[in-house]
C-alpha cells in the first residue's frame, strides 16, 4: 500500500514537472517563430519597396504591417496608426532574448517614425510612440533616444536671495530675487515682493507681487483631450509662460458674544505676458495649442468666515469669485468649463464627550461657458453654449472608540447629474466622439460607510 502510493506521488510530480516543461516550450516556441516572422520581413522590405506605385513611395513607407493574401508584405508610413507596432514587437524581442541584435533592429525602426512625436492631427499618439519609444525607454531606461530627450530633457538651475525686515513683528516686509537657466529657454529673472502688516491682534494686512515662469508640456498636461475625436495641432516653437502675479488679504478677528468671528478676504490677479493657449474654440473638430496673441488674465476674490456658534459646533462659509479670459483667435473671451463662482457652506457638531460627530457640506457650483458648440444634422446645437449652477450635499456621520472609529455617510445627496455629459458616446471612433465637455457630477447620490483604525505611536 505504502509502495502504490509512493508511486502515485511520483507520478503527479512528474506530470506537474512534464506540464510546466510543455509551457515553457510553448513560450519558447511561439518568441521563435515570431523571431522567423519578423526576420523574413526584414527580407521583404526592399522588394516591397521597390514593388510600390510612386505615389506610396512619396508617403516614405517605414513599417511593416502586414502580409496580404498574395505573399506580398505591406508597408506603411509614419503617419498610420499602426506605424508604431513593428518597432514594438523588435522591443519585445529583445525584452525575451537579450539578443543585442534585436535592440539594434528595434532602435533604428523606432528612429524612422520619430516625425510622429509632434503630429498633432492624430488621437493614436499613444499606439505609436508608447509601442515604440516607450518600450524603448522602458528597457533601456536611455534618457539620451531622441524622442526622450526632444521632449522631455530640461535643465533648470537657479540662485535665490532674500531679504526680510521685521519691525515689532508689526510691519514685515520681505523682497528676493531669483536667477535660472533653463537649457531650453536661457537666462531669466523672477523678482517677488511681501508685505505683512499687523496694527493689532484684530486685523493683519497682506499684499503680494511678483513674476513667474512655467515650460508647459502641452500633451502631458492636456491628456484628457485625448479621449475625444478632435485633432490635435501644436504650434512649432511653443513660448516659455510668462506672468506677474498679485495678491491682497485681510484677516479680521473679531470677538463675538464671547467667541470669536474669523473673517477672510483674499483677492489674486494674474497677468499673462505669455501663454500657450488650449483652443477649443476655432474649429469645433481641433483643439490647437500656440502661442498666446492678445490679452490673458486670472482674478479671483474670495471671502470665507468661520464662527463657533456653541461648543462643539462650528460653522464655515466660504464664497469664490472667478474671471478668468484668454484671447482666442483674436478674440477675448471666458475660460471655458470654467465656472464663475463656487460657494461652500459646512457645519461640523461634535458631542462633549468626543463619541459621535456630525458633518454636512453644501457646495454650489456656479454656472460657465462652453467651447463653441457646433450644429449637428438636424439643425440643433451640438451642446448648449453655456451651463448653469447646480448644488451638491454631502454629509457624514462618525462614531469614535478607542482606537477605531466607524462612518456612514452620502455624496451628492441632491442628486444632480449631468444630462448626456459625453457627446456622441454610442459612436466613440466617429468623428463628434467627445468626453471633454464634462463640467458636472456624472453620478447621482451614493453612500458609504467605512471603518477607520487608529495604530499607536511607536
Amino acid at each position: 500500500m505504502k509502495f502504490k502510493t509512493g508511486l502515485v506521488s511520483l507520478l503527479v510530480v512528474c506530470g506537474a514537472c512534464s506540464q510546466a516543461t510543455k509551457e515553457t516550450d510553448v513560450v519558447k516556441d511561439s518568441f521563435d517563430f515570431a523571431g522567423q516572422q519578423l526576420k523574413y520581413a526584414f527580407t521583404q522590405i526592399d522588394s516591397a519597396k521597390a514593388s510600390m506605385p510612386e505615389e506610396q513611395l512619396k508617403r516614405k513607407p517605414v513599417s511593416p504591417r502586414t502580409i496580404e493574401d498574395n505573399g506580398a508584405l505591406r508597408l506603411v508610413a509614419s503617419r498610420d496608426w499602426t506605424s508604431g507596432f513593428f518597432p514594438g514587437e523588435l522591443w519585445y524581442m529583445y525584452e525575451y532574448t537579450q539578443d543585442d541584435f534585436w535592440k539594434k533592429q528595434a532602435q533604428a525602426f523606432t528612429a524612422n517614425i520619430e516625425d510622429q512625436k509632434t503630429n498633432g492631427g492624430t488621437h493614436d499618439m499613444g499606439f505609436k510612440m508608447y509601442c515604440s519609444f516607450g518600450n524603448g525607454y522602458r528597457l533601456t531606461n536611455d534618457a539620451e533616444q531622441r524622442l526622450t530627450k526632444a521632449l522631455v530633457k530640461e535643465s533648470v538651475p537657479g540662485a535665490y536671495i532674500q531679504y526680510t525686515f521685521n519691525l515689532n513683528d508689526k510691519l514685515m516686509l520681505m523682497g528676493g530675487l531669483r536667477g535660472d537657466h533653463s537649457s531650453k529657454y536661457g537666462f531669466f529673472v523672477t523678482p517677488r515682493a511681501h508685505i505683512k502688516y499687523n496694527p493689532n491682534e484684530y486685523v493683519h494686512f497682506r499684499l503680494s507681487a511678483g513674476k513667474g515662469y512655467r515650460t508647459n508640456h502641452v500633451l502631458a498636461e492636456n491628456n484628457y483631450l485625448l479621449a475625444s475625436s478632435r485633432k490635435v495641432k501644436i504650434a512649432d516653437h511653443l513660448n516659455q509662460e510668462e506672468a506677474w502675479n498679485y495678491g491682497a488679504s485681510v484677516s479680521t478677528y473679531i470677538p463675538l458674544f464671547g467667541k470669536t468671528l474669523n473673517i477672510n478676504a483674499e483677492y489674486y490677479y494674474t497677468d499673462f505676458l505669455k501663454q500657450v493657449v488650449v483652443d477649443m474654440d476655432t474649429a469645433p473638430h481641433e483643439v490647437s495649442f500656440y502661442n498666446l496673441d492678445g490679452r490673458s488674465y486670472s482674478q479671483v476674490l474670495q471671502l470665507e468666515a468661520n464662527y463657533p456658534l456653541f461648543k462643539g459646533f462650528t460653522l464655515t462659509a466660504a464664497y469664490r469669485l472667478t474671471d478668468a479670459k484668454t484671447t482666442y483667435n483674436g478674440k477675448l473671451l471666458e475660460k471655458p468649463l470654467t465656472s464663475k463662482y463656487k460657494g461652500l457652506l459646512t457645519a461640523s457638531y461634535q458631542t462633549p464627550l468626543g463619541l459621535w460627530q456630525f458633518d454636512a457640506t453644501l457646495q454650489l457650483n456656479g454656472g460657465g461657458r462652453m467651447p463653441n458648440p457646433y450644429t449637428l444634422a438636424d439643425g440643433s446645437p451640438s451642446w448648449e453654449a453655456r451651463y448653469g449652477s447646480f448644488e451638491q450635499l454631502s454629509a457624514q456621520v462618525t462614531r469614535y472608540f478607542r482606537r477605531w472609529s466607524v462612518y456612514v455617510g452620502g455624496e451628492n445627496l441632491t442628486n444632480f447629474k449631468q444630462k448626456n455629459p459625453i457627446i456622441d458616446a454610442a459612436n466613440p471612433w466617429g468623428e463628434n466622439f467627445d468626453s471633454t465637455m464634462i463640467w458636472g457630477p456624472m453620478h447621482g447620490a451614493k453612500a458609504y460607510i467605512g471603518v477607520r483604525f487608529n495604530l499607536p505611536r511607536i
